[in-house]
């Protein structure tokens, strides 16, 4: 039984099933450009709560800058700065709604945003990528990731209409810099320490089988399937956010 911090409680059955969940959420994440904190949290909490958020974040650091090294050429340049103002933006905002909303609510409020935008994006037209959609997409990410723990799927729903280099590539790039905020909002909190360093590192290589074996499966989820991808895992979020948010109220 491995005892400290993040890793408490956690036997090496545990790791293992763990390993296996980092694999399966880091080929989703590198197939699609989104899913890997979908994936992967709901079971972490099971088996190691006292690694969230840390353990994850570091993996998404990891997993983010391999993906945006290998989609470079497709990431959104001329917009990323809009992203990024919009995701702080977000994540100020969000200080705000904290003050106003219990955690509870805002889950439940998540959850609903997103499946009304899934929803929307079904029988509508698709929507522009422009300076304004992009700032607002980063803003609703910055307001998501900071309230509920999910911020791709607003700029993900953007993209969907693009190719998949562009949306898998700027994606990376935006959780990469967002996740690396995140981080250094922990240490003063006192939610970063060794163990966390120590778990991601026991479970870097299961990260990395699942991200290579990402590769060969881009192709044929850019050959029409990538929209119908982003929008299942759009909803999924939305759905989980749901119902953590009802469980949460009831507690």
């Amino acid at each position: 039984m491995l005892a400290e911090g993040a890793l408490a409680g956690l036997d090496w059955v545990g790791v293992v099933v763990a390993s296996g969940m980092v694999a399966v959420a880091a080929l989703v994440q590198g197939t699609v450009g989104l899913g890997f904190g979908i994936v992967l949290v709901p079971g972490l909490a099971l088996l190691a709560p006292a690694s969230l958020p840390a353990t994850p974040l570091l993996l998404t650091v990891a997993l983010t800058a391999l993906t945006a090294h290998r989609e470079w050429d497709g990431i959104d340049r001329e917009g990323f700065a809009q992203l990024i103002t919009g995701r702080v933006l977000g994540t100020v905002g969000a200080v705000g709604v904290l003050l106003v909303l219990t955690e509870a609510a805002l889950e439940v409020l998540f959850g609903a945003v997103i499946l009304g935008v899934v929803l929307l994006n079904v029988v509508s037209p698709r929507i522009p990528v422009t300076a304004g959609t992009r700032l607002v997409a980063g803003t609703a990410s910055g307001l998501f990731a900071t309230t509920a723990a999910v911020g791709g799927p607003p700029v993900a729903l953007l993209y969907q209409h693009r190719p998949g280099g562009e949306l898998r590539g700027t994606l990376a790039a935006l959780f990469f810099v967002g996740a690396l905020l995140s981080l250094v909002g922990l240490v003063p909190a006192g939610r970063l320490d060794w163990s966390h360093a120590v778990l991601a590192a026991i479970l870097l290589p299961a990260m990395l089988l699942g991200f290579a074996a990402s590769r060969p499966l881009r192709p044929w989820l850019d050959r029409g399937w990538l929209r119908p991808a982003v929008l299942a895992f759009a909803a999924l979020a939305g759905i989980l956010a749901i119902v953590r948010g009802v469980l949460g109220a009831g507690a």
